[in-house]
């Protein structure tokens, strides 16, 4: 699976609009901040933590919603987090949590080194 982190934002908007979700509505299910929601809608990185409570929460696909590959539902909430690699998570996790102008460096570095 390659991550697609500029497409995260996105692909969170779009379900959240098929699902017919407010930022609001979407933060009373999952527990997360509005303001968090919408941070993550417009490129920053989602957290480890986001990941889990959003999944609890809906059906979403962990694997789509990273990658935009596979389907955007995921039916087996049990194993759903089981697919994902470790790392992928860890990556994100770390990304996260850098300041706003280290992740505006760094994701330009990191997209480049994919297309390597």
């Amino acid at each position: 699976m390659n991550i697609d982190l500029e497409g995260i934002g996105l692909r969170l908007h779009n379900y959240r609009k098929t699902k017919g979700l407010s930022q609001k509505s979407l933060a009373e299910n999952t527990g997360i901040e509005r303001t968090y929601i919408s941070r993550v809608e417009n490129g920053m990185p989602p957290s480890f933590d986001f990941m889990l409570k959003l999944t609890k929460s809906f059906d979403i696909s962990v694997d789509w919603l990273l990658s935009g590959e596979g389907q955007m539902n995921f039916k087996d909430k049990a194993n759903l987090l089981s697919i994902v690699d470790h790392d992928y998570l860890q990556l994100i996790e770390t990304i996260s949590k850098l300041s706003e102008d280290k992740k505006k460096k760094f994701i330009p570095i990191f997209l480049n080194l994919l297309d390597d």
